[in-house]
């Protein structure tokens, strides 16, 4: 059995899919953010990359404040 993860570029970059581990995982590294709260994030305000990528910079912005 393969046990091997392979991060992998998104088929579709305007969607982040949480039930791809390896496109998750280069969401994470992409955005600069832990997985934690990139999944929070999608919970949040839905699986758009776009929002989400303001949701984080929104978020990070009000934390440096």
């Amino acid at each position: 059995m393969d046990n091997v993860i392979q991060i992998k570029i998104p088929k579709d970059s305007s969607k982040i899919d949480v039930n791809n581990l390896g496109e998750f995982i280069w969401w994470s590294a992409h955005l600069g953010t832990g997985f934690e709260k990139l999944m929070s994030a999608v919970e949040k305000v839905g699986n758009n990359s776009i929002v989400v990528r303001k949701y984080l910079f929104t978020q990070a912005t009000l934390k440096s404040q």
